[in-house]
């Protein structure tokens, strides 16, 4: 696996793949570590991936996420996009 920025998703077929990849090489002599780092992942990464003997999905883009409790009610947004549009014109 190339080198890519932390946090990608990766698919779950993809992540199938890298698992049973692993997975073998494990039961040829290999340490975990070592493998984890050649194809990309840390050894933890890893362990979140393979779960109880299943491969577990990337629960991130169904995640259930709050709004922030700085967020800008409709009323205060209101004024603030009047003032930027009468900025641009």
């Amino acid at each position: 696996m190339e080198e890519e920025s932390r946090g990608r998703l990766i698919s779950h077929s993809d992540r199938s793949k890298i698992v049973d990849l692993i997975k073998e090489a494990i039961m040829s002599g290999s340490r975990l570590y070592e493998v984890c780092e050649t194809v990309g992942i840390s050894a933890r990464t890893y362990e979140r991936w393979y779960v109880d003997g299943e491969v577990t999905e990337d629960k991130r883009p169904t995640a259930e996420r709050s709004k922030p409790s700085n967020k800008l009610t409709k009323e205060l947004m209101e004024p603030v996009l009047n003032a930027q549009y009468h900025l641009i014109k």
